[in-house]
């Protein structure tokens, strides 16, 4: 009789053991999926001043540049580090978008790193290389030039470690004389 009885509570002491581990496993599943899944990579990008316009006073070969200057603050909302690894910029110019180059102050070079839970200052010049003559003077050189239109668009798009990049729109309207 007691060893039925020894028998039967190691068999139950078997099930409540084997019981007991999956539970454990599928809490530490759980919890796994749960933390990982908030782990990803979140990066916030928001304009911090208005587009500023200026062109250059000189010309190299037919062209000038038009810059769009801007700054931002760049957020990373994860605790695992992130990099802004470059930036293009795209003027909607007769109805598509088209490419053209950046620049970035020495203080905000490329790639910047981006440390957990972190924000950067970020300063970028959109720049729309122009076929023609530049303003002539200051007030005209702070403006758009004639040939772009009234209400210029921009996209920059940043191009993050984590993979997906993103997009910001921005536009200047031109001061009406």
């Amino acid at each position: 009789m007691y060893s039925i009885a020894l028998s039967l509570s190691d068999n139950l002491m078997n099930v409540m053991s084997l019981s007991g581990s999956i539970v454990a496993a599928i809490l530490s599943m759980f919890i796994f999926f749960r933390t990982s899944n908030k782990e990803r990579p979140r990066v916030l990008i928001r304009q911090t001043s208005k587009v500023v316009p200026a062109q250059d006073v000189w010309k190299t070969g037919d062209v000038f540049r038009n810059y769009f200057e801007t700054s931002f603050i760049i957020a990373n909302q994860s605790s695992l580090p992130n990099a802004l690894l470059g930036v293009k910029s795209f003027f909607h110019i007769d109805g598509k978008w088209v490419e053209d180059d950046i620049m970035t102050s020495e203080k905000t070079s490329l790639p910047q790193n981006i440390q957990p839970l972190c924000t950067i200052p970020f300063e970028i010049s959109a720049v729309k290389w122009i076929k023609g003559e530049p303003g002539k003077d200051n007030a005209e050189r702070a403006q758009a030039h004639p040939s772009l239109p009234d209400t210029v668009k921009i996209k920059l798009q940043f191009e993050m470690l984590s993979g997906k990049p993103v997009d910001i729109m921005m536009e200047y309207k031109r001061k009406k004389d």
